[in-house]
């Protein structure tokens, strides 16, 4: 069995699903259509969610500015239910950092940490204009 450091070693593609303002309807994944705002980037589990931010900006320069206010959270596919399922989201990440801790804290939030694998989507939302407090 690989060790942790050697599984680290190895990217994976993330499918991540961008949207403007709000997350999606989880429906709209049961449709088996293609999503709009649907990226795929390379990451390690230990990328932290600022550094996705990163990712998405370089993959679509459009996604976001520096202060743009990234909201992540993780959907699946549960076969017990037969639905695509969400994970609580994680909000207030920017690419730069704001001073706010608990947003700080969140932006340090790794994959691994959301247990996000390459079978999952990785939703982001983002919204343009000043930081807002971190919700949890």
């Amino acid at each position: 069995m690989a060790s942790q450091a050697q599984d680290d070693l190895a990217p994976f593609v993330v499918r991540c699903v961008v949207s403007r303002t709000d997350f999606r309807s989880l429906a709209d994944f049961r449709s088996g259509r293609p999503l709009p705002g649907a990226l795929s980037v390379y990451a390690w589990p230990s990328t932290t969610l600022r550094e996705v931010a990163h990712l998405l900006y370089l993959a679509d320069p459009a996604v976001s500015g520096p202060h743009t206010i990234h909201d992540f959270r993780v959907v699946y596919f549960d076969p017990e239910s037969d639905r695509f399922e969400a994970d609580a989201p994680v909000r207030g990440i920017t690419r730069l950092p704001t001073g706010d801790a608990r947003a700080e804290a969140a932006a340090t939030q790794t994959l691994e940490h959301l247990r996000l694998t390459s079978h999952a989507y990785l939703e982001c939302a983002t919204h343009a204009g000043r930081h807002r407090r971190y919700e949890p």
